[in-house]
Formats: C-alpha cells, structure tokens, sequence
C-alpha cells in the first residue's frame, strides 16, 4: 500500500454497520469484514500459505443438544464423519441453549467429547 491510498483515520469502530458491511472514506471503499456472530468469525482456521487454501478448521459453532451432542449434531456442524475426521480433535461452541464449549475427538468410528463448565 502507498502512502497516497492511506485514510486519516480507523474506517469503522468494533460490530458497526460499516464494519459489517464496509463504507467508503475519502472516496475509497473500504470492505467490511462481516458479522462478528457469524461462524466464520468464530473459527480457528489452518490456511496452506502457498496455495491460499483453507486445509483445517479446529473451532465450530453450532446448535447442539444440551449436555449430549449427538454424532449427527457433530457431523453436521464439522462436515466431516468419524472415519473422514479420524485422529482430529475440535472445539465446538453450542450457539444456543447453554453455550458450552466441546471438545470432541474422532476414534475413526465414533465421536467422543468432553464439556466444558463455566467457573464461577
């Protein structure tokens, strides 16, 4: 970036409008980076550097049954299956309900978790 494409001041304060979507300062158009609740936003992801391709992904959101995800539920929300996952280890926030955090763990034939419980 050249000194002469640079803007005065910060383009958008934190889960604004033009934040979200973008705006246009000084006559240049400025991206916005997208919804903070988004799962995207909430994710952990590894990018190969040589290829700009996104190879894993380690931190979901999705919606999950209270206190027992079910492997369907996990399937889902990862897109992938116990077998296609094997050896992999993730991190799921459920997105209603409690809100808890799971860490889950593919054997190759079955999904196991363990949850996490808020300190008071």
């Amino acid at each position: 970036m050249c000194i002469r494409d640079r803007i005065n001041r910060h383009p958008y304060g934190d889960n604004t409008k033009e934040s979200i979507e973008g705006t246009v300062i000084e006559g240049k158009k400025i991206p916005g980076v997208g919804s903070p609740n988004s799962p995207e936003a909430m994710s952990v992801f590894t990018i190969n550097l040589n290829t700009n391709k996104v190879i894993d992904k380690v931190y979901y959101s999705g919606s999950l049954t209270d206190g027992a995800p079910t492997a369907t539920q996990i399937n889902t929300i990862t897109g992938l299956t116990p077998a296609v996952g094997a050896g992999s280890t993730f991190i799921i926030k459920d997105s209603d309900g409690t809100g808890l955090f799971y860490e889950v763990k593919s054997s190759g034939t079955s999904w196991y978790y363990q949850s996490s419980t808020a300190a008071l």
